[in-house]
Formats: C-alpha cells, sequence, structure tokens
C-alpha cells in the first residue's frame, strides 16, 4: 500500500500548501461579517447562531493557514527584497488571527452567557414550582 505525500497531491503551480488553504478563512469570515450585517438589517436568530459558527470555523481555517503561511515562507526561497513584504504579510496575517480570535471567544462568551442565563430561570422557575 502506497502512501500518497501530501506534496504530490499539490498543483505544479503551488510550491506549498498555504496558497490553497489561505482562500478558506478569507471566504468563511467574509461571509460571518455579511450575516452579521444582514441580522442588523433582518433580526433572525438563525443568522446570529450562523455567524457564531462561521466566526469559530473561519477562526480555525486561519489559524491553519497561518501555520501553513510561516512553514512555507521558510521552506520558499526568495530575494532579498522580498523579505520585507512577506515579514509584513505575516504580520498583518497575525493581527487579522488575533483579532478575529479575540472576536470569535467574545461572542462566544456572550452566546454562552445568554444559554446560561436561560438554564438559571428555568432552574428558578422549577424551584418555584
Amino acid at each position: 500500500m502506497e502512501i500518497i505525500s501530501l506534496l504530490q497531491i499539490l498543483p505544479e503551480w503551488a510550491p506549498n500548501i498555504h496558497p490553497l488553504i489561505i482562500h478558506f478563512p478569507i471566504a468563511v469570515l467574509t461571509i460571518a461579517v455579511l450575516f452579521d450585517f444582514i441580522y442588523q438589517i433582518w433580526d433572525r436568530n438563525w443568522l446570529s447562531k450562523s455567524s457564531l459558527a462561521l466566526y469559530l470555523l473561519g477562526t480555525l481555517s486561519a489559524l491553519a493557514a497561518f501555520i501553513t503561511g510561516k512553514i512555507a515562507a521558510d521552506s520558499v526561497n526568495m530575494p532579498m527584497q522580498a523579505e520585507l513584504t512577506v515579514s509584513n504579510h505575516s504580520d498583518m496575517a497575525q493581527y487579522t488571527l488575533i483579532f478575529f480570535t479575540l472576536y470569535s471567544l467574545i461572542r462566544l462568551f456572550f452566546w454562552w452567557k445568554s444559554k446560561l442565563a436561560k438554564l438559571v430561570k428555568i432552574a428558578f422557575f422549577l424551584k418555584i414550582v
């Protein structure tokens, strides 16, 4: 049984997996922001829940993209002039990852807090009855 290497399934134009992974979090986080915007106009509970799920999924995939980007930067030979561009690109990726991680955790906290408040109300009601 032959194990296929990840590098064997990459297209010829892709020097590593980073260019294939990076587009997923960009799309998912953009859709999450769009869902939030639509939720402000059209108050539907499923939009809020969906945007939270998309923020969490987008953040996790952004972490994967960040890690593969770091690996890609170390594995590709580039001219000295490109070092500054790659460094700036990496810094912006890190800032984006930190922002969406914090934002996702805050949204998750408030979602959990609302669920916990409902459970407390139910428990209080059952204690009275």
